[in-house]
């Protein structure tokens, strides 16, 4: 089983998607307002752009700055996409 994308309804009415195309190296996030979309295209292998963009869906679903144990469910959608 592999995962190719998951949709996710944020606390504030927003909504992210993440998603990787088979044999990318890319995972695409975007977060998605009324009027706008933020899109980052994460490495695989970069646990940095990964965090950062668990954070910022954290943040913008949640519609405040959270701690690790808020941001971790988030980083763990990231996570089913690595393989």
């Amino acid at each position: 089983m592999r995962y190719t994308r998951v949709d996710i309804a944020g606390e504030t009415g927003l909504y992210a998607t993440v998603s990787r195309k088979r044999s990318s190296q890319v995972i695409n996030v975007e977060i998605i307002a009324p009027g706008r979309v933020r899109k980052m295209d994460v490495g695989v292998g970069n646990a940095r752009e990964q965090c950062v963009a668990a954070e910022a869906m954290q943040s913008e679903l949640d519609g405040r700055p959270g701690s690790a144990a808020d941001i971790r469910p988030y980083q763990r959608v990231i996570e089913h996409f690595l393989d």
